[in-house]
């Protein structure tokens, strides 16, 4: 049976960057008690930008975000695809496997939540065992930071929930659907090395870009100085760009981070991330320039001074430039040597 503090023992500290990102911070947990030492540096960056239709009746797109796997390559076959039914025989037989699981849950209905009863929003935690109908969760996630049994009738209505939306909870207005996934660790590649974990990073962020016409980036510059008019002409809210500009300056959070883990190693690479996690650090403070303005035009229902969002655009996007020009000379080089 598990010990509390044997597990608290194990897990590592919480740090806020990982505030809003409770599957890696989950994937981190189970990293960490499987042993790995770099827990920090097999979580990748996820968030991109993306042009999507706003309506299908009129030719009008908006920069809005994707997802891709937030892992490195070396935990590509730890994970399931995630499995959408209650399935408790199956989870369970996982469990006596030694896997963990990973569930997707609405804090509505855990007790242990400080949003218990209060208000709904998608959370990730893990179990790890099962005993007559309870189940052992870990949630090391600020504020609660649980450890403990729980009943599966408690679960199974976290599990359901339609998790309606609230205007303020970003990971509100989806079901949950009985979402879960299973985690294997004997099937972790520790076969990994730090320098090439650094060039996973920076390539993907750099194929990305390669992805990306010169005419689609200059469509996502037009886009999002448009972005104004846009919520002015009711195409779009001011609540969805909020929540879109806020996540994309946590998901930064997050990168600029792991950038400066890398920085900590030897050699030239090291010094680059440093660059590009100074460079990320200033294109997030010009997103969160533009975040307020939206906060305070929906708070004093006025319109967006589009001079000033315009400003502030434009040095985010040159100083974007910048971290792509440098990113992408630096991993082909790399693919050259």
């Amino acid at each position: 049976m598990c010990e509390n503090n044997q597990i608290k023992d194990k897990l590592p500290i919480f740090v806020s960057e990982y505030n809003h990102f409770c599957h890696r911070n989950a994937i981190r947990n189970v990293l960490c008690l499987s042993g790995i030492k770099d827990y920090d540096l097999l979580i990748k960056n996820s968030i991109d930008l993306k042009i999507s239709p706003i309506t299908e009746k009129r030719n009008i797109f908006y920069p809005s975000i994707s997802n891709t796997r937030p892992v490195m390559n070396c935990l590509e076959n730890c994970f399931s695809e995630w499995t959408y039914d209650i399935a408790w025989d199956d989870i369970n037989n996982e469990l006596n496997k030694g896997n963990l699981i990973f569930l997707n849950t609405d804090v509505f209905y855990l007790k242990y939540s400080e949003y218990y009863l209060k208000s709904h929003g998608s959370h990730v935690i893990i179990i790890i065992e099962e005993k007559n109908n309870y189940y052992y969760v870990i949630d090391w996630y600020a504020p609660q930071y649980f450890i403990g049994w729980i009943y599966k009738d408690e679960l199974a209505l976290a599990r359901k929930s339609d998790n309606i939306y609230e205007k303020n909870h970003t990971y509100s207005g989806y079901p949950i659907n009985c979402a879960w996934q299973v985690f294997n660790s004997k099937k972790i590649d520790r076969n990994y090395h730090k320098i090439n974990l650094m060039y996973e990073l920076l390539s993907d962020i750099s194929s990305k870009q390669d992805e990306q016409t010169e005419e689609d980036s200059k469509r996502i510059k037009v886009l999002f100085c448009e972005i104004p008019k846009l919520i002015k002409y009711k195409y779009i809210s001011n609540t969805q760009v909020i929540e879109d500009l806020f996540l994309l300056i946590a998901e930064r959070k997050l990168c600029i981070r792991q950038l400066y883990i890398f920085a900590e190693e030897e050699g030239e690479m090291s010094k680059v991330c440093k660059r590009l996690g100074d460079i990320l650090y200033e294109i997030n403070i010009e997103l969160q320039n533009m975040e307020y303005m939206l906060l305070r035009s929906d708070l004093k229902n006025i319109f967006i001074d589009e001079n000033k969002w315009i400003k502030y655009c434009t040095t985010m996007l040159e100083k974007k430039s910048r971290f792509e020009k440098l990113i992408s000379k630096k991993v082909v080089r790399k693919k050259n040597e």
